[in-house]
């Protein structure tokens, strides 16, 4: 996958690893929204990236899959793991 521009550490100061240009936008809007403990629902996550529901999912999608976020109350809200 394509690395996109941006952030290239995570919030440890770890370098992240290589994903798309929407995980890295779905994990620099997690990164930088204010939110409860409960992450961010996947509707608040595409409002705030003015994307769609379905390119949200998919940037999530990819980031869970690298361990980076984790789903909480449900399937589709997400908080970022520390790593």
């Amino acid at each position: 996958m394509a690395g996109g521009t941006g952030e290239s550490m995570g919030q440890g100061g770890k370098p992240m690893p290589a994903m798309s240009n929407i995980a890295r936008r779905v994990y620099q809007t997690l990164r930088n929204t204010p939110q409860s403990h409960e992450g961010l629902h996947v509707q608040n996550l595409a409002l705030e990236m003015q994307v769609d529901v379905p390119e949200a999912h998919k940037g999530a999608d990819e980031l869970v899959s690298l361990g980076l976020i984790y789903t909480t109350v449900d399937d589709d809200t997400w908080a970022i793991l520390d790593f």
